[in-house]
């Protein structure tokens, strides 16, 4: 009678005492996650606050704009649309060559469909370096780099056009070249 007892009470009992813990570190995870995503974002907006303030009050201010000031406020839309739409790309002084070569005269385009996301640190600043290398050799015309979406064979894809040729490069999961193709004459 008492193990009958004790079998419709403790264990009924001890099963939702278990439940109620599993539930309470679910919780506190997604607790701990909505905290570190709130402070993303407020860093995010400080660092925009920098960034973009400053421009918008002489914007306010009203023309006439400066030549450098126009040059400033394109270079600034570029490296917030490169933000938003390639946010993979950012790191490893990518961005940095970018701005500076939007500056230069070339038009850099950006795209990051979060092949990268996961991968390791070591390969990623290897990316990174190949794209900066890579953008280094161009002195006209347009690059656009594209981050492939996951699971593809291939992570990254640069190409860079001027008037007279194409070249492209493919760079593995590993970030080593899997094709370089150069195009000498570009017909119209």
């Amino acid at each position: 009678m008492m193990s009958t007892l004790f079998a419709v009470t403790v264990v009924p009992a001890a099963d939702t005492i278990y439940r109620l813990g599993a539930a309470d570190t679910r919780r506190a995870a997604d607790d701990a996650a909505a905290g570190v995503a709130l402070a993303v974002r407020d860093a995010r907006l400080r660092r925009l606050d920098r960034l973009v303030c400053p421009a918008l009050d002489r914007i306010a201010a009203g023309p006439p704009f400066l030549d450098s000031e126009v040059a400033e406020f394109l270079l600034l839309e570029a490296h917030l649309r490169d933000t938003v739409r390639a946010a993979g790309v950012g790191g490893g002084g990518v961005g940095c060559r970018c701005a500076g070569g939007t500056g230069a005269g070339i038009r850099v385009r950006l795209h990051d469909d979060g092949g990268l996301t996961g991968t390791d640190p070591v390969v990623r600043e290897r990316i990174h370096r190949r794209i900066v290398d890579e953008s280094d050799t161009v002195t006209e015309g347009v690059v656009t780099v594209r981050i492939l979406p996951p699971g593809r064979r291939r992570a990254v894809t640069l190409v860079s056009s001027r008037a007279d040729a194409v070249r492209r490069l493919d760079l593995g999961r590993d970030g080593i070249a899997t094709q370089l193709a150069d195009s000498a004459q570009v017909t119209e």
